[in-house]
């Protein structure tokens, strides 16, 4: 399903099954009307942002959600590597954790995503990093929810 005029463009890089199915329940607590577009592993991921086959008509994200375990390619790498690239190097990039390892602190202040969460895992904890995903999109102007 493409996303339709209005929609704030979520997309999330996440392998575990679990955690999409976390995630996409409790997004339904924004208050916007949004679409998330999903994939399974880094190299997608890098492929969906450069609009490569298969993913020749994605959408340009208002919201990029990475996991920063990965197969094929890392959160951190996918994120340096928009970083890079003008035309994504202003989207919010949010990185999603189980854990933080002393390497992936490294990573978090030397690339800076502009926020690092760890997943929850309490229902609330979902809810709050919800709140967080919708106020970081509020702070991003382009991608704002507009009423009229």
């Amino acid at each position: 399903m493409e996303p339709t005029a209005g929609q704030i463009k979520i997309f999330l890089a996440e392998d575990n099954l679990a955690d999409v199915k976390l995630l996409q329940e409790y997004l339904t607590d924004l208050k916007f009307p949004y679409h998330v577009s999903l994939v399974s592993d880094g190299e997608a991921a890098l492929a969906f942002l450069e609009q490569r086959a298969p993913y020749l008509e994605a959408p340009v994200p208002d919201l990029i959600l990475l996991d920063i375990h990965l197969l094929k390619k890392s959160g951190w790498e996918i994120l340096e590597w928009a970083k890079a690239i003008p035309s994504l190097a202003t989207i919010p990039i949010v990185i999603l954790a189980d854990i933080l390892s002393p390497s992936d602190e490294k990573e978090r202040d030397r690339l800076q995503p502009t926020r690092c969460l760890l997943k929850p895992d309490t229902v609330e904890g979902y809810r709050d990093l919800v709140k967080v995903f919708a106020e970081v999109i509020s702070h991003n102007t382009s991608a704002a929810p507009r009423s009229h």
